[in-house]
């Protein structure tokens, strides 16, 4: 019986199975070897270099493993080491050439280098160097010492995860020393979170693994009861919160009052005791009380209650409803609640929880959800509206809700979910219980009220008159100092906390985002353990490290406000505000982090003097004033030398996003001319002589954006539209408008005048002071696809602006490419009308605003480079581990929408400013943008005509030999269809050291084309029949390799007929949607018949190779280019490719 596979689906890498892990999560790989010791190095996560079965071959010199928690060179982001590529290329002159590649070394992401020894320890100093009172607490150097490799490799993980965010200035860490008699709930939790990493990180889409999993694990070594619990430790710390009446006085399901006591549970807390009667009874709640007060469990136990007592759905019921919906104002929330949940239902195997929030691919938690329903969904509000839109069936789902929770009501409503929250109640169930909880109950939470509970509503109070807000058990101080002070003072506070608790764990709250960044850098260069959250950070990211802070102690947390509201971390010893909270209310949630469930805590604010008037707002709570602590010169010396370690792109980014939230105060930023004075106090306080250049940055910004905005007549509404239409670069529409109140400061601050606003950029290039080139404005033209099997037509287009990270490049050059043709010929669907071309090479001639300075610095302005096709984001978590051509935003984005990555297109026509879309870069056009990740110099030896074939053809061709084949030296191989892609294989093949290179197709004169690039065999298909040959030629056995470069059903089967038994069969031809391959499935099972998919190469790491390969002449560009066009003669190019009049590959030159 034959299988079909769809041929628009591709094929399994090789190169990532679903049991291959190229790189080893760090933090459990310490624990495994004191459990495995003698038998670990068996499997795959024994050693840094994985299991491979073949014989040991030498390693090429810059991807050799250091051990012992040494340096790992796998790969980088950006290969830029001449001498490395060198080294590289020189393997295939002396006969090893295939012998130093293997998959392990490929399969080494650009991000799992460990580069803290190097840098850091040339930057600072090594472990002697940390600060005395470290000694003190862990008790000296040896102790220390002994624990290095642990600690160290556990830390590791935060530092992979930083790099993916682009963090350059990578820090050292220490992490919290354990002890040696460590209980089994902490050797627990490091087995469980090295597990979720192992899990999360390759197999992210098969979570319904995980429990089964970790119950085993559990099981294994012997942690199937925990010994202690946060309750437990709670009982011996202030009991004020909690009241004398227990759970089982209560008509609880028995299983739930087990799984209360197991969590430690006995009596309830104020909040519970006050609702959980009244919500029994099923009456709706309005319950306001103080923050940490356990009002999460107060509406997840009633929930659980009503979900156990509804019938069961019937099993063949595969969209089952929801019983219980709880919405949350944030991610943070949403996950911790879902945590407490599963809790909760220890003893109710049968009633399951997901979790939909932002920050996570909708598709994925669409198949979660049908592959394993639950009765209890934990949500964040515009997320669930996602849901509610566009997941088919889901809406049903809703009709079944019986309870509806809202947490942190006011919460929601301050960040402008109440247009959402009504969505939400509409779609549910009418008669249904509903569950307000709020820590402050202001005009728009009653007038929620009105819409979500019913008349007969319960309003409980917790928060009762005459009490504060705050928790009397937190001990809270203001200090004022100067700015220039802050760094230090805060350095200091820290420091002093540290040595008189143990056990310190601390909270720092800082007003934006990037200041948030800036302080965890700072501290990092101190040697803190510190670990951040704010809004740039991916949900994955903020997840794993919300989950570390809750668990450990001996950490600082450096936070916006996205940790502000809710988030439960328990024993918080100290919660530092640095700068000028929002209002009133942000100050209390913030201090709301410690001080909870009856423990005690202390909150400090610091400000500065012109910040003092803040003060006034809280002149009812128990807030004093501290006298400032001693700096000595040498800790101003040793934190001035630590901003100095601080990445000038992190400062200036900080700088734009302090003066943005300080206009937006309205004490200070109504005088532009004092927030200018401010904000150069904040500038110098970073170690800075002069300010960020924002005027300068600002007209880049608006003379970049005029070639696409229409001018108005008011300069100021000219400039907001400059600022929003940049908001992508800055991710949130806050964040534009901040810059918009940048711009106005700006103006009034530089005194630009409307002449300079209208005139728009010079007729020549220029240089901003912040190091960013910005381009004249201008028009040119580009060939456009707009309709199935209609000609190309050649139109006039606005010049593109790069973006953040990208990069505007003058063509030179753009292959002619099957791929393209597809396209054209509506076989593979795509946006239209689009610019098509996909291979290019070209000259640098603009950076987009706030790119990092290494891409400038790696592409100058006037530098020659080749693209890709396949522009990696460099951040998702395929190009974090080296995987490029999976790049989800790549497909999600560029291949689905034909956009960039922020979901536009960077094409606009010159008439009438309507867009057009991008396949890749959109590279026949005289100018294109990419970003920058996609691309690599590109030597003055070699030219641009030809290397433009580098990005796609000899670059795909690559891709298939080094990561989907594996061509060892002796290996044979057939290349069925020797197009562009085809001939490159024969290249590449012979480069590998293969032996017998059997080229397959039906025209002659590419057969004849064949024998020049390295077949040692030809193969016309239109007169024999190709197996046969191939099998004749190789003594009856197949072949090591077949590749399949057409895309056809037939040539799919004979790729497959080809290879011999445990051969593998590559297909790289991409095919009319729709088409379906056929082969054996007896064959594919008994002789173990390996199909695999393979799609482009990896941008960052193999690019560069490709290009080298080319410069030593070790692949052969003159002969890979048959036919060269002129720009206009684009449509022609097509043509004659569409009759196959191109023996190997076109071009088009575009001088």
């Amino acid at each position: 019986m034959p299988l079909k596979f769809p041929l628009r689906i591709r094929f399994f890498t090789h190169s990532l199975p679903g049991t291959h892990l190229s790189y080893n999560p760090s933090s459990s790989v310490p624990l495994l070897f004191r459990i495995f010791s003698s038998r670990l190095n068996h499997f795959e996560f024994g050693s840094r270099i994985n299991f491979s079965t073949r014989p040991n071959r030498d390693q090429p010199e810059f991807e050799r493993r250091i051990r012992d928690g040494g340096e790992i060179r796998g790969s980088k982001s950006l290969i830029e080491d001449e001498e490395e590529l060198s080294n590289w290329v020189s393997g295939f002159r002396t006969g090893s050439s295939r012998g130093r590649l293997t998959s392990e070394d490929e399969d080494a992401g650009p991000n799992v280098e460990d580069r803290s020894r190097g840098r850091i320890q040339e930057k600072r100093g090594i472990r002697n160097q940390v600060d005395s009172f470290r000694d003190k607490r862990y008790g000296g150097s040896k102790n220390r010492d002994r624990e290095a490799s642990f600690d160290g490799r556990k830390e590791t993980s935060f530092r992979r995860d930083r790099d993916r965010e682009d963090y350059k200035g990578l820090r050292k860490r220490e992490d919290r020393r354990l002890a040696d008699e460590s209980s089994d709930e902490d050797v627990k939790s490091l087995v469980m979170g090295g597990i979720g990493v192992l899990l999360s990180e390759d197999d992210e889409e098969e979570d319904q693994d995980y429990e089964f999993l970790k119950k085993k694990a559990v099981s294994a070594f012997g942690f199937d009861k925990e010994k202690v619990t946060e309750a437990d430790k709670a009982r011996n710390a202030n009991d004020s919160y909690l009241t004398k009446t227990r759970f089982d006085q209560y008509p609880l399901s028995p299983l739930s009052l087990k799984a209360i006591k197991d969590a430690g549970y006995e009596t309830m807390t104020v909040v519970q005791e006050a609702t959980l009667p009244i919500i029994l009874k099923g009456k709706d709640v309005l319950a306001k009380a103080k923050t940490g007060t356990g009002k999460t469990v107060a509406f997840l136990l009633p929930s659980i209650e009503v979900v156990v007592k509804s019938p069961p759905t019937s099993l063949d019921n595969k969209r089952p409803p929801i019983l219980a919906l709880v919405i949350c104002p944030t991610r943070e929330l949403a996950n911790q609640a879902a945590t407490e949940a599963n809790t909760l239902l220890k003893y109710h195997p049968s009633i399951g929880v997901q979790v939909v929030i932002g920050g996570t691919r909708l598709g994925l938690e669409q198949k979660r959800m049908q592959t394993n329903p639950c009765q209890i969904l934990v949500a964040t509000p515009g997320r669930l509206k996602d849901h509610i839109e566009n997941t088919p069936g889901f809406a049903t789902r809703l009709k079944g809700v019986k309870v509806l929770v809202l947490d942190e009501a006011d919460h929601l409503l301050d960040m402008g979910f109440r247009k959402d929250i009504e969505r939400i109640i509409s779609a549910v169930p009418k008669e249904r219980q509903t569950f307000l909880f709020s820590a402050t109950v202001p005009e728009e939470v009653r007038q929620i009220c009105l819409v979500a509970l019913r008349r007969d509503h319960e309003f409980v109070n917790c928060v009762h008159e005459g009490t504060i807000e705050t928790h009397q058990q937190v001990r809270q101080m203001h200090m004022i100092a100067s700015l220039d002070r802050h760094f230090s003072l805060l350095y200091t506070l820290l420091r002093e906390h540290i040595m008189d608790n143990v056990d310190y764990k601390v909270i720092v709250f800082c007003t934006t985002a990037m200041v948030t960044k800036l302080v965890a850098d700072l501290l990092g260069e101190l040697n803190l353990n510190v670990r951040e959250i704010h809004s740039r950070k991916p949900q994955s990211y903020r997840t794993r490290v919300s989950n570390e802070f809750r668990k450990s102690k001996g950490l600082i947390l450096v936070t916006s406000d996205v940790s502000a509201r809710g988030v439960d971390y328990p024993d918080v010893t100290l919660v530092l505000q640095v700068g000028l909270p929002k209002d009133r209310e942000q100050y209390i949630h913030r201090l709301g982090r410690t001080g909870r469930k009856g423990k005690e805590g202390e909150g400090l604010l610091l400000l500065a003097p012109w910040e003092e008037y803040f003060l006034s707002s809280l002149k009812d709570l128990p807030i004093t004033k501290s006298s400032l602590p001693s700096i000595d010169p040498e800790t101003v010396k040793k934190v001035q030398k630590a901003l100095c370690h601080v990445e000038m792109r992190n400062k200036e980014a900080a700088y734009q996003a302090w003066l943005g939230y300080y206009n937006s105060q309205k004490m200070i930023g109504r005088d532009k001319d004092r927030l200018v004075e401010l904000a150069n106090e904040f500038s110098r306080s970073m170690g800075l002589d002069n300010p960020p250049a924002i005027p300068k940055l600002i007209l880049d910004l608006s003379r970049s954006c005029q070639v696409s905005l229409s001018l108005p007549k008011t300069p100021i509404k000219f400039l907001r539209r400059v600022c929003m239409a940049y908001a992508p670069i800055l991710r949130r529409a806050s964040a534009a408008k901040n810059l918009f109140s940048l711009t106005r400061l700006a103006v009034a601050s530089s005194s630009i005048s409307t002449r300079s606003l209208s005139t728009g950029a010079s007729g020549d290039d220029s240089q901003s002071m912040s190091g960013y080139h910005v381009s004249s404005g201008g028009f040119m033209r580009g060939a456009v696809y707009r309709e199935p099997n209609k000609p190309l037509t050649i139109e006039e287009f606005h010049i593109p602006r790069p973006k953040a990270n990208e990069i505007l490049i003058k063509t030179k050059a753009c292959g002619v490419c099957h791929s393209d043709l597809h396209v054209m010929k509506g076989e593979i669907p795509f946006a239209s009308p689009c610019v098509i071309g996909h291979e290019i090479t070209g000259e640098v001639v603009e950076h987009g605003p706030l790119t990092d300075h290494k891409i400038i610095n790696r592409f100058p302005i006037g530098s020659r480079v080749v693209g890709a096709f396949i522009m990696p984001c460099g951040t998702c978590s395929y190009c974090a581990k080296g995987h490029d051509d999976l790049c989800e935003d790549f497909f999600a984005y560029n291949r689905a929408k034909g956009t960039l990555y922020d979901g536009e297109t960077r094409l606009f026509l010159r008439h009438d400013d309507s867009p057009v879309y991008m396949y890749s870069m959109g590279g026949m056009a005289e100018y294109c943008v990419t970003p920058a990740h996609g691309l690599a110099p590109l030597p003055d030896s070699l030219p641009y005509t030809e290397s433009a074939i580098l990005g796609c053809a000899v670059f795909t061709a690559y891709g298939a030999m080094a990561h989907a084949a594996e061509i060892r030296p002796g290996d044979s191989i057939a290349v069925i269809g020797i197009g562009g892609v085809g001939s490159s294989c024969l290249q590449i093949a012979r480069a590998f050291g293969a032996s017998d290179i059997i080229a397959v197709d039906v025209q002659d004169d590419k057969l004849q084309k064949a024998k020049t690039l390295g077949a040692t065999h030809i193969v016309n298909a239109a007169k024999e029949d190709a197996v046969d040959r191939i099998r004749e030629i190789t003594g009856g056995m197949g072949v090591d390799v077949a590749v399949e470069a057409l895309g056809k059903p037939q040539t799919f089967m004979q790729c497959t007929l080809s290879v011999k038994d445990g051969g593998k069969a590559v297909m790289i031809g991409l095919s009319q949607a729709g088409s379906v391959g056929e082969i054996d499935i007896n064959r594919l099972v008994r002789r173990k018949i390996k199909v695999i998919g393979s799609y482009g190469g990896r941008a960052r790491q193999d690019l560069p190779k490709v290009v080298k390969l080319a410069e030593s002449g070790i692949f052969n560009l003159t002969n890979a280019v048959s036919s060269k066009y002129k720009f206009e003669d684009a449509g022609k190019a097509f043509q004659d490719l569409n009759e196959g009049k191109i023996v190997s590959r076109g071009v088009v030159e575009i001088l």
